[in-house]
């Protein structure tokens, strides 16, 4: 299985809402998560714990891409 953003988000339990905002970002694809820094994640007006996985995601991600 191929593992997509979808396949992250629900790993983290983060649901179709941070998708949404990752969206709005411009973050289309996996691989444009590469782009994102840690900075950028205020920018995404997430919930506290959103926030909390949502970092735990990308530190987990970028050295995979």
């Amino acid at each position: 299985m191929a593992k997509n953003i979808e396949y992250y988000l629900r790993e983290f339990r983060l649901d179709a809402s941070v998708k949404g905002k990752l969206f709005d970002y411009g973050v289309g694809v996996l691989a444009d998560l590469d782009d994102m820094e840690i900075e950028d994640v205020d920018d995404l007006e997430l919930k506290p714990m959103e926030k909390k996985r949502f970092i735990k995601l990308l530190t987990y991600v970028k050295p995979l891409l």
